[in-house]
């Protein structure tokens, strides 16, 4: 049936080759009909009808197989029996996998077809198709897992020590007790008491701190040494102190350094005598250890003795004690400080008249005394130029004309005290005085009348507030008989009326007190021209014999003027009755206390006469020799009598003094007055000051009476060193001004503009010699005009400043030869002097500084070059300069010290950026002991203060460089 089948499909072969082109059409050599593959040229026998003829196939008579290349019996083209038909060991392939069965060892699993390690499972499967003892390696680490402790975690394998924690993770693989070291310090964190802390691993005390770390690690109460000294930080009581361990009195020094370790109140002592120095008062002196001494004191304002306007003073010292000063009072008033008072000051009020001020002081050990004092005077408003008074005997007080000031000043009679009563600020300005002359007491009406030279008035002044009403004057009522040099006053009540003398008119005019209204009383022809006036001036009423006694200063005589008829009698003169105590300037008089005795004031005699109204005989009742030179009078003018003390009241205008004057024995005693300590040597005009620390004194010039006064500094007490007639009259001084110790050759240098000369003068003698002028050394470099001059020790020579010159000039002081430093041409024109006015030495900066008062300007000089610098001008802001006088240097304070005349001010100029500061003047601090006219500076740096001389005041006044606050020094 095989057969068959094939031959009908070679037929069938047969037939569809034949309808296709016939037999044999392959080019077999066989003809289609005979041919079972016609197609096939190589073929023509399909013996069984497989479809490959028997020359291809191996297996020409398996109708299933075609081919066996191997010779394997199988056909390779069988699915079944022919998978490796190219190899001949094998045959199937059961499971497809490419591997014959007879070498696949997994011949049913496609997926493997090798088991390497006879291990039963595949290699494809086999983590570890080499070793039969291992298949899986579950973490894919590379072991497997019958070797891997740890198989489902590919970080880990073993576990050497069996403690769960794989080698890899344990940092202690063979160690079951430990896995961890997390500070990486080679012990386990369940062995390290700091497992995180790699310089750390025991704390053998347990107190938290490892042993490495711990200065005392079998200690639990100690970790630190801080200083190494053996001895914990909690037990020592200077952990950082290794000389230092124990404090055992708690008073923060250690035993070691402790002298008293057992007591908290001390640890040194210094001087080894066993008392600790907090208790020694002398610790560095074993010899003691107390302190029984009280504080040290001393006042550097005001000075020792001193007058002041105010009723109270600012009292300025220092103080040192071995101990702790604990107080200093200066007599009742507490003093403040700032500095445990090394410095202090207290404000103490004055009483009037003389005030001592007595400074006591206490220390911590309650040592207490008085340790300083000083001397100072009040009597209130200053007198400046008094010129009249009169009694005003219902207030208990003497009112004073003071021509100086434009005032009417009330002086009481018991204490001296002056207040001003009226003035152009009393109570206000209305009808302000102008040039008060004279004054009288209309009690009656309780009012003063004066009489206002440069008004031409007759001024009412109430006597309680002060209030000025003109009574009559060029307009009130009208111009008729005028007033042209009114002088005296005095009260005609029972006519109603004031009568007035006139110097200009030489009359006395009777001057109505309702109206104003004026009438010639008595004049050159009324009633007619007999004993004519030449020079009227003071008067005083005679009621009892019914007339005025007139002082004639022209006819030096007392005319007596009848009330009714103005008929004129000499009633003493010098002629009447005689030329004895003749009057050379009578200036006022007073009826004396018994009937027929007046009282006449002399300003030329300096004395107060007594004149018998009956005879005209005239007796010296007091002068500089009657009874004695006491409190003498320098120019007296004003006179009245106090009946009720029987004494006389005398102004002297020289002196600005109230002097009483006892009218039995001439004894003068000062009332009120402005001089201080005395009236001895008095200053008329004081200019130039030098310091004479060597005999602890200030030298004064005075261009007035031509003089050298040494004032004391101590009290401020004035001797003359040189004048016309100290030592002699040779080289006699004339207008001194400026002038400057040359403590070397024992002599004062004075310039002065009389003689164009520079005077040297012996400071014990006050012998003068001409050290250089017009033609000594020779004519070279001429003064002009000196004003002021300056020692240049260093370079041996003075430095003269030429006022008339505009020149700085270098004298030597051996030969007195000139030379110029710096004038208008040298070394050219810049900054020339226009008219310099001092000169002091600033030898630090190697030049000279000058004021100059028409530059108003501080000028720098180089000394080797002459160039002149603005240091400060009324650019300045703010500026004080307008008549500035002379300038001292401070250079402690690197400033210098000006004096401004006219405007009565000190200023401070700072020498690097030329800023002005004031420090004292008529409103600063205050306006008690104004300046009038100050002239010449001295510094007194010990005390920090400058003294200032005033020619106006005739004084020498202190300054306080604190405060500015000011005080009369000599006067």
């Amino acid at each position: 049936m095989y057969f068959f089948s094939k031959a009908s499909s070679l037929v069938v072969l047969f037939l569809l080759l034949t309808a296709c082109g016939g037999a044999g059409n392959e080019g077999d050599g066989s003809t289609n009909s005979n041919d079972t593959l016609p197609n096939e040229a190589t073929e023509v026998l399909d013996s069984d009808d497989d479809g490959s003829g028997d020359n291809s196939g191996t297996l020409p008579n398996d109708a299933s197989e075609t081919i066996d290349p191997d010779n394997d019996g199988a056909d390779d083209s069988s699915e079944n029996s022919g998978a490796f038909p190219n190899d001949s060991s094998e045959t199937l392939d059961s499971d497809n996998d490419g591997v014959g069965d007879n070498s696949d060892a997994f011949p049913n699993d496609g997926s493997e077809t090798l088991d390497t390690d006879n291990d039963g499972v595949g290699d494809n499967s086999d983590a570890f198709p080499n070793d039969g003892s291992e298949t899986l390696d579950s973490d894919n680490d590379g072991v497997g897992n019958n070797s891997d402790a740890f198989p489902n975690d590919a970080s880990e394998t073993l576990d050497s020590d069996n403690d769960g924690v794989g080698d890899n993770s344990d940092a202690f693989p063979n160690d079951a007790s430990e896995t961890l070291d997390s500070d990486n310090d080679g012990v386990g964190d369940n062995s390290d008491a700091f497992p995180n802390d790699g310089s750390e691993t025991l704390d053998s005390d347990n107190d938290g701190v490892g042993d490495n770390s711990d200065a005392f690690p079998n200690d639990g109460s100690e970790t630190l040494d801080s200083d190494n000294d053996g001895v914990g930080d909690n037990s020592d009581a200077f952990p950082n102190d290794g000389s230092e361990t124990l404090d055992s009195d708690n008073d923060g020094v250690g035993d070691n350094s402790d002298a008293f370790p057992n007591d908290a109140s001390e640890t040194l002592d210094s001087d080894n005598d066993g008392v600790g120095d907090n208790s020694d008062v002398f610790p560095n002196d074993s010899s003691k250890t107390t302190d029984d001494t009280p504080p040290s004191v001393s006042v550097l304002f005001p000075p020792a003795v001193s007058l002041t306007e105010g009723a109270s003073v600012i009292v300025r010292g220092t103080a040192t004690d071995d101990s702790v000063i604990t107080s200093v009072r200066v007599n009742d008033m507490d003093a403040t400080s700032t500095d445990n008072f090394a410095t202090w000051q207290a404000t103490v009020n004055l009483e009037i008249g003389t005030n001592i001020l007595t400074v006591t002081s206490e220390d911590v050990e309650l040592n207490s005394a008085a340790v300083a004092s000083v001397q100072i005077t009040t009597y209130g408003t200053a007198l400046d130029y008094p010129q009249s008074l009169v009694l005003d005997n219902t207030h208990n007080r003497a009112l004073v004309i003071d021509s100086g000031v434009d005032a009417l000043v009330a002086v009481d009679l018991d204490s001296g005290a002056r207040t001003i009563l009226s003035d152009d600020n009393t109570p206000d300005g209305l009808n302000g005085f102008m040039g008060p002359q004279y004054v009288e007491l209309d009690e009656e009406n309780n009012r003063a009348l004066v009489i206002d030279y440069n008004l031409d008035a007759l001024v009412a002044v109430d006597l309680d507030s002060g209030e000025r009403i003109i009574i009559s004057d060029d307009n009130t009522p009208d111009a008729t008989n005028g007033f042209i040099q009114s002088r005296g006053v005095v009260l005609d009540s029972d006519n109603n009326r004031a009568l007035v003398t006139d110097s200009y008119l030489d009359a006395v005019i009777a001057v109505n007190l309702t109206s104003g209204a004026r009438t010639i009383l008595s004049g050159d022809s009324t009633p007619d021209d007999a004993n004519a006036f030449i020079a009227p001036n003071g008067l005083v009423l005679d009621s009892a014999n019914n007339r005025t006694l007139v002082i004639d200063h022209g006819l030096d005589a007392i005319v007596a003027v009848d009330l009714d008829s103005g008929e004129r009698t000499i009633v003493s003169g010098n002629g009447t009755p005689d030329g004895a105590n003749g009057f050379e300037f009578p200036l006022d008089i007073a009826m004396g206390t018994v009937n027929d005795v007046a009282l006449v004031s002399d300003s030329s005699l300096n004395a107060i006469i007594e004149v018998d109204l009956t005879s005209g005989a005239r007796t010296i009742l007091s002068d500089e020799n009657t009874p004695d030179g006491g409190n003498m009078f320098v120019t007296s003018a004003g006179v009245v009598v106090d009946t009720d003390h029987d004494r006389g009241l005398v102004i002297d205008t020289a002196l600005q003094t109230l002097f009483a004057v006892n009218l039995e024995s001439g004894v003068r005693t000062v009332l009120s007055g402005s001089s201080t300590p005395n009236t001895l040597n008095r200053f008329e005009r004081p200019k130039g000051m030098a310091l004479d620390s060597a005999n602890n004194r200030m030298l004064v010039s005075d261009d007035f009476i031509d003089a050298i006064v040494a004032v004391s500094l101590d009290n401020g007490e004035r001797t003359i060193l040189s004048d016309a007639n100290t030592p002699d009259v040779l080289n006699e001084l004339d207008d001194p001004t400026g002038m400057v110790i040359d403590s070397a050759n024992n002599r004062l240098l004075v310039v002065d503009v009389g003689l164009d000369a520079v005077v040297a003068v012996d400071l014990d003698s006050g012998a003068r010699t001409i050290f250089a002028d017009t033609s000594v050394p020779d004519a070279n470099n001429s003064f002009s005009s000196l004003i002021d001059v300056e020692l240049d020790s260093a370079n041996n020579r003075a430095l003269v400043l030429g006022n008339g010159q505009g020149a700085l000039v270098a004298v030597d002081l051996d030969s007195g030869v000139r030379t110029i430093i710096s004038d208008s041409s040298t070394p050219d024109d810049v900054n020339a002097f226009d008219d310099p006015d001092s000169v002091v030495l600033d030898s630090a900066n190697n030049r000279a500084l000058v004021v100059d008062k028409d530059l108003e300007a501080l000028v720098a000089i180089d000394l080797d070059s002459g160039t002149r610098t603005i240091i400060s001008d009324n650019s300045a802001e703010p500026s004080y300069f307008y008549d500035i006088e002379d300038m001292v240097l401070d250079s402690a304070n690197n400033r210098a010290l000006v004096i401004d005349g006219i405007g009565g001010r000190l200023i401070a100029i700072d020498l690097d950026s030329g800023a002005q500061t004031l420090i004292s003047d008529n409103t600063t601090p205050d306006a008690l002991n104004n300046f009038k006219f100050p002239t010449s500076l001295l510094l007194d740096s010990d005390n920090n203060r400058v003294l200032v001389s005033d020619s106006d005041l005739d004084a020498i006044v202190a300054v306080d460089l604190t405060s500015g606050q000011r005080v009369i020094f000599s006067r």
